[in-house]
């Protein structure tokens, strides 16, 4: 009965991954990340976006990695494509607010402080 389980746990699994078309990409840009290997994250993470465009997850995780190598207003950028995505992440919304007060986008300070106060 455990055989049967496991194989079955396998096969759900593995379902899920392929599922995913950024599931490969993602597990690249991580690997990279890991090794320090920012830039080359970045292009993993872009990569990712375009092909899972519905999930701002990856577009916080690459705005993270934007951040790491000083890429301010492209990570901005990705928070706020994140937040337009999921506007519940409101940790999301507080890093786009910082982002865009550090880099003079004072314009959209109410914008944002209306979509976090929701």
């Amino acid at each position: 009965m455990r055989v049967v389980g496991l194989a079955l746990l396998c096969a759900v699994s593995s379902a899920a991954q392929t599922a995913d078309p950024a599931y490969a990409v993602l597990e690249k840009a991580y690997e990279r990340t890991r090794a320090l290997d920012y830039e080359a994250a970045i292009a993993s993470f872009q990569q990712a976006a375009e092909l899972s465009p519905r999930r701002a997850d990856i577009r916080k995780h690459l705005a993270y990695t934007l951040l790491k190598v000083g890429e301010t207003e492209a990570a901005r950028d990705q928070f706020s494509e994140a937040m337009r995505l999921n506007p519940a992440d409101h940790h999301v919304a507080l890093e786009f607010a910082f982002l865009a007060h550090e880099t003079g986008r004072s314009e959209w300070r109410g914008w944002c402080l209306t979509a976090c106060a929701s």
